[in-house]
């Protein structure tokens, strides 16, 4: 019985981190869908904790952020379920 739980756990984990590696894929394909802007500034400021970048980049429009956090949405409250069959199957 736990073999069988392990192995379905293993497997919604598997799938959980191959479907967010395929969605990393398309911000760098679908800027014009997601509502991204190209930033035409030398020195770019728009990047984590502010740093300067010397190459022009995009930025993330309303879609991309809207993805990102669903996404993160997903992960978190899978991460709890999983969480949760753990502890549960402990008991």
């Amino acid at each position: 019985m736990k073999t069988n739980f392990y192995l379905k756990l293993s497997i919604q984990i598997v799938l959980i981190f191959t479907a967010l590696i395929f969605a990393s894929f398309i911000g760098d394909y679908l800027h014009e869908f997601l509502g991204d802007t190209y930033c035409m500034l030398k020195d770019c400021h728009s990047g984590m904790m502010g740093e300067s970048h010397v190459t022009p980049e995009w930025h993330w429009g309303y879609r991309h952020w809207l993805l990102f956090f669903m996404g993160a949405s997903l992960f978190i409250s899978q991460f709890v379920r999983i969480c949760n069959l753990i502890s549960d199957e402990r008991l």
